[in-house]
């Protein structure tokens, strides 16, 4: 988000199978990608406080 932008504003990430942190043998790197999308979701979501940004959403659309 640029901020010389107005403010305020939506981020959407989404993840997938993964995210939630638990070991899947055969897929460490697939994993940790997926498990790093949660945390810059949540370090966004702190540093973007200031600019009005409302919510950074994670949806996990794994089945």
């Amino acid at each position: 988000m640029m901020l010389t932008q107005p403010r305020g504003g939506h981020i959407f990430n989404i993840d997938g199978a993964g995210s939630d942190g638990r070991p899947t043998p055969r897929f460490a790197a697939y994993g940790a990608t997926k498990r790093s999308v949660v945390h810059l979701t949540k370090s966004l979501q702190a540093e973007l406080k200031m600019q009005d940004v409302k919510n950074v959403v994670v949806h996990n659309l794994s089945v």
